[in-house]
């Protein structure tokens, strides 16, 4: 729940800061200083659903730089100006730093991935799901073929979406090594419905209605969504994002269970994967 409201917190405060700029009359370096560290925040955020993106670096090495600079700034701006014209720009800038440091090193990682069902070499753990039409299917119906098991968070996601665009253009290469794609959110079936029609390609789309699997596999993530995105009709608990892969036997052959929600495997490591256990098995 705190994850939630930090998020969309900070984004609102991000905000606030730009528009204090704009009405607080603010000293040159402290206006620098304040639109440098809180517009990169904003940017950030407005540029994950503007270009499409399906993963960054763990720490974002050169958004950091430019908020913390502009911390930097604000702090120069508060010795050179008459202090009680810069104090407030100060304390804004140095609090949308901390945000960011926060978001870092505690919002995007997960701390209680538990990977003791999901190992390598294991059989996937048995469950049943519905379809995007509200037809019941279970994991056995897909033995036989090499899959993909790709547990995204939602249509809100824009990582999430990014991901699915991407795998989604590999679909070609990935369909001559006979491997199926399976898509699995706890999303509504309208939102999976929504979504199954965006892609030109065979995917197999599965509603976690209750969280079932989640909780099965140990991948419910609660309270995960921002806190405002209720309203769009989702709920406030999700997935952390997991890629597995099984082969003909349903054996997991790839597990990757990231600790960090903006970092996610390249699909290209897929067909490798599965080239790879083609050889070893032929």
């Amino acid at each position: 729940m705190l994850k939630s409201l930090f998020v969309s917190s900070s984004i609102a405060f991000a905000a606030f800061c730009i528009g204090y700029i704009f009405i607080g009359k603010l000293a040159l370096w402290s206006a620098l200083g304040l639109g440098l560290s809180a517009g990169t925040y904003l940017l950030f955020f407005a540029a994950l659903f503007i270009v499409p993106t399906a993963r960054t670096s763990a720490n974002l090495p050169l958004v950091s730089l430019a908020i913390l600079l502009g911390v930097g700034i604000s702090i120069y701006g508060y010795f050179i100006t008459p202090m009680t014209i810069s104090f407030l720009p100060l304390i804004l800038s140095i609090s949308t730093g901390f945000a960011w440091l926060v978001y870092i090193f505690w919002y995007s990682k997960f701390t209680n991935r538990n990977d003791k069902d999901l190992k390598k070499g294991s059989v996937l753990p048995y469950f049943e799901s519905k379809n995007e039409n509200g037809e019941i299917v279970n994991s056995n119906h897909f033995k036989g073929k090499h899959t993909v098991w790709l547990f995204f968070r939602g249509n809100w996601c824009p990582l999430c979406m990014a991901q699915i665009k991407e795998v989604a253009n590999q679909y070609q290469e990935m369909e001559k090594k006979g491997i199926q794609t399976v898509l699995i959110s706890p999303q509504r079936e309208g939102h999976t419905k929504k979504l199954s029609t965006q892609f030109n390609v065979p995917f197999k789309f599965l509603v976690d209605a209750d969280f079932t699997i989640a909780k099965q596999l140990g991948l419910l993530h609660k309270g995960g969504l921002p806190f405002g995105l209720q309203v769009f009709g989702y709920d406030s608990d999700t997935v952390m994002p997991t890629v597995l892969i099984t082969n003909k036997n349903n054996e997991l052959i790839y597990v990757d269970q990231t600790e960090n929600y903006r970092v996610r495997p390249e699909p290209s490591s897929f067909l490798k994967v599965v080239e790879d256990d083609l050889k070893r098995t032929s």
